[in-house]
């Protein structure tokens, strides 16, 4: 008697939460069955299931061979659900086989289940396509009636994906790739007349006019940097296309009075320089004016050729993460000639470039 009790309270939950989708599809009954794919993937400690972006809420409901629901995440919105094989009192499931049943629906209302087959084998979860008619009996009557071709698609863990998904946790918007950088691009996709506006690459750089970005922000072209409550304290930047020397732009309140690009390890170690005590192109073509000479092991001098020490002196790597990091010798700023020294290994070189900028 409880079991057919619980069938009818379960039947008439049913019929009350697909009634909104019904009301909004006029046509015939079969019509209504959406042609969602939703996927599932499993490895030892979660399990993903994913909708597609047209879906706007996800439920996961977990049931044992009894046809005891263990789990129930309720409706929540996004299309994106990471289960981490806990039951309601987050505690791992224990070992056995279980009926996973995901609801999904779209931005038209209509609601769409997904069944899986899930085992559970002391520290491995394995996910199963599964038919309806091999869920049993107890399942049956605790989950009601369920349509024909209701597996979930079953992806396995090791198979490449190349596809890149907008997906939503209910909390995040996320926009992941599968595999290679990911490029934003403006323009006639379905013609092919798209340009890349933006990289991010797989190791994380990204290029704004570069197609290999070689630091976390790498850029071609003008850059404007503004603080809307000190407007006078900008700095703008330009990249020229072809000899890419940094050049600093008037406009806007610049304030940088020299500046360039050093390394140690090449035959001119000022690749990119602007120097604004000099005109045209001399300002911008390096060495601007500017000598740069090694003085002893991690030791450096380099001469502007107009009176620094009473600037302020700025000198910072391009690439974080390496040892030999440059730094100011302590009162060495005098006149026009500023030391520089690798931080804390004096018996090293320079094996990364630096910027050093005079305001």
């Amino acid at each position: 008697m409880r079991t057919l009790f619980t069938f009818a309270v379960r039947s008439v939950w049913i019929l009350c939460f697909i009634s909104p989708a019904i009301g909004q599809d006029n046509g015939p009954a079969n019509a209504n069955r959406s042609g969602l794919t939703v996927t599932a993937s499993a490895s030892s400690d979660h399990v993903r299931f994913t909708a597609p972006s047209s879906v706007v809420q996800i439920r996961l409901e977990v049931y044992n061979t009894r046809g005891k629901k263990v789990f129930d995440n309720e409706v929540r919105g996004g299309n994106l659900l990471d289960w981490h094989l806990q039951d309601g009192q987050a505690d791992r499931l224990s070992d056995d086989t279980y009926l996973c049943v995901v609801t999904v629906k779209s931005l038209s209302g209509k609601l769409t289940q997904r069944i899986a087959s899930l085992t559970i084998e002391k520290a491995s979860a394995r996910l199963q396509a599964l038919d309806v008619s091999q869920i049993t009996t107890q399942q049956t009557e605790a989950i009601g009636p369920m349509e024909a071709n209701a597996s979930l698609t079953v992806l396995q863990v090791d198979e490449q994906r190349t596809a890149t998904v907008v997906a939503h946790d209910g909390e995040d918007g996320q926009i992941t790739r599968g595999r290679g950088a990911l490029s934003f691009r403006l323009g006639d996709f379905f013609t092919g007349k798209d340009k890349e506006q933006m990289r991010l690459t797989a190791e994380g750089n990204l290029g704004i006019g570069v197609g290999n970005p070689q630091s976390k922000l790498d850029v071609d072209g003008l850059i404007r940097a503004s603080d809307s409550k000190r407007s006078a304290a900008r700095l703008v930047l330009k990249a020229a296309a072809a000899s890419r020397n940094a050049v600093q732009s008037r406009d806007g309140g610049g304030m940088v009075k020299a500046m360039a690009v050093i390394e140690d390890f090449v035959s001119q170690p000022v690749l990119r320089c602007y120097n604004s005590q000099l005109s045209g192109s001399a300002a911008s073509t390096p060495p601007c004016g500017l000598t740069f000479s090694k003085q002893g092991a991690g030791h450096y001098l380099i001469d502007f050729g107009f009176e620094v020490d009473d600037r302020f002196v700025l000198v910072s790597p391009i690439f974080a993460g390496f040892a030999n990091v440059v730094e100011i010798d302590p009162l060495s700023v005098t006149a026009n000639q500023i030391r520089v020294r690798v931080k804390d290994l004096d018996s090293a070189d320079l094996d990364r470039p630096f910027y050093i900028f005079i305001f």
